[in-house]
C-alpha cells in the first residue's frame, strides 16, 4: 500500500511542479485555472505526505512546497466566492490575498526544489 501511495504523490508532486512553472508561460486569463491546477496537485501531494514513513527533511519539504501550492488554491477560489456573492474584486487592498498568493508561491517554490533534491539523493 506504501509503495501506491509513494507512485501516486511522487506523480502527483511532478504534475504540480510541471504546472507551476506553467503558470509563468499561459496567457494572463488562463492564470486563475493554472493556479486552482496547481493547488489541487498541492492537496493531492500533501495527504499522502502525511501518512508515509519517510525521513522528516523529505517529508517537511513536500509538505512546504504542497501546503503552498493548496494555499493559493484556498486563496484563489476563497477570492473568487467572495466575488460571486458580490464582494467588489481588489476591495481587501492586498491585505490578505496578495500575501498568500505570495507566500504561498515562494512556499511552493522553495518547497518544491528541496523536495526533487531529497528525492534525487534518496536514489542514489
Amino acid at each position: 500500500m506504501k509503495d501506491k501511495l509513494v507512485i501516486i504523490r511522487n506523480t502527483a508532486f511532478g504534475l504540480m511542479v510541471l504546472c507551476f512553472f506553467m503558470v509563468f508561460t499561459v496567457p494572463p486569463r488562463s492564470v486563475d485555472v493554472m493556479c486552482m491546477i496547481v493547488g489541487a496537485f498541492g492537496l493531492v501531494v500533501a495527504i499522502p505526505t502525511f501518512w508515509l514513513d519517510e525521513s522528516k527533511i523529505q517529508k517537511a519539504f513536500f509538505i512546504m512546497g504542497s501546503g503552498g501550492a493548496a494555499a493559493m488554491l484556498i486563496t484563489w477560489g476563497a477570492f473568487h466566492l467572495l466575488a460571486l456573492i458580490g464582494h467588489k474584486p481588489g476591495g481587501d487592498g492586498g491585505g490578505f490575498t496578495l500575501p498568500a498568493v505570495l507566500i504561498g508561491g515562494a512556499a511552493s517554490f522553495i518547497g518544491s526544489i528541496g523536495a526533487i533534491v531529497c528525492l534525487v539523493r534518496s536514489l542514489k
